[in-house]
Formats: structure tokens, C-alpha cells, sequence
């Protein structure tokens, strides 16, 4: 469950720290939780606006709304004939300027979870695994994120 009580991670490097605190907003969906990202303190990143009407600074975290399961296996092989997935979703969408005189724009950012049906059961570790090292390489990798939409260069 997306936690909407805590602060968000401190941890974020673009020079001096700065101090990211969010609240509860109302989700899109029943099968949503959905934080605003409002800002308190100074640091390098002191020019970002908070969650505006106009300018909106949003996490929406999504689950299926319905969940998937397995199969029956053959009864004569075990085989099971279909493996369904079920996805999640991370969304992150921050009002952005793009020139002067403009209205913002919606600068949207997702990361989809396709988790098959039973793994949660059979292999737990293995999807902690993928999602905390995907997690790590992103938090590892965002100076790098952030210079590739600056110069489009890998």
C-alpha cells in the first residue's frame, strides 16, 4: 500500500538536501492511492513549485482492479496453460514550464509492475528482488536519468 503518512526519501542528490513531504489526496480510482508532494525547507532544488491547481505534483500508485490468478494444470501433465499477469503502476506527473509566456505542461513519469499470477506465492524474494533493484538503479541512476533528458544522450 502506497504509505501517504511519511515524508519522502531526503536522499535526493542535486546538490544540498532538501525536505519532500507529501499528503493524502483523493485517488482517480478505487483501486488507487494518490499523494500531492508539497516542499518545506531550502536546498538546490528551492525553485520547484509544490502541488498546485495549475502546476500539479502528484504519486499515484494503481493496482489491478481485478487480480489474477493461475490456472487449473492439466491433470495429466501439470502444465499449466496460461500465465496471466497482473500489473501495477507508479505514476508521477509534476507541472512543468516550458517557455515564458506558456501555460505549464504535464511532465509524466511511470513505472509498470507486470508481476505473472503465483509468483507472489511460489518466488516472493524473486519479485522483492526485481522491484528493489529497479529501485535501486533508478535512485543510483538519477543524475544520469536527468542528464538524458537534458541532451537526449545516453
Amino acid at each position: 500500500m502506497l504509505d501517504t503518512t511519511s515524508a519522502l526519501p531526503e536522499s535526493v542528490t542535486f546538490g544540498s538536501a532538501v525536505s519532500w513531504n507529501q499528503l493524502a489526496d483523493p485517488a482517480p480510482n478505487n483501486y488507487a492511492k494518490q499523494v500531492i508532494v508539497y516542499f518545506t525547507g531550502t536546498g538546490a532544488l528551492a525553485n520547484v513549485s509544490p502541488h498546485t491547481v495549475s502546476k500539479p505534483f502528484t504519486l499515484t500508485a494503481f493496482r489491478p482492479a481485478i487480480l489474477r490468478t493461475l490456472g487449473s494444470a492439466n491433470p495429466v501433465t501439470g502444465i499449466l496453460k496460461d500465465f496471466p499477469n497482473n500489473s501495477y503502476k507508479v505514476v508521477t506527473r509534476k507541472g512543468v514550464l516550458v517557455a515564458a509566456n506558456n501555460p505549464p505542461k504535464l511532465a509524466i513519469i511511470r513505472t509498470s509492475l507486470e508481476i505473472p499470477a503465483g509468483a507472489e506465492s511460489y518466488s516472493p524474494d524473486d519479485v522483492k528482488a526485481a522491484i528493489s533493484s529497479h529501485i535501486a538503479w533508478l535512485t543510483k541512476n538519477g543524475a544520469t536519468l536527468f542528464a538524458l533528458t537534458q541532451t537526449g544522450s545516453m
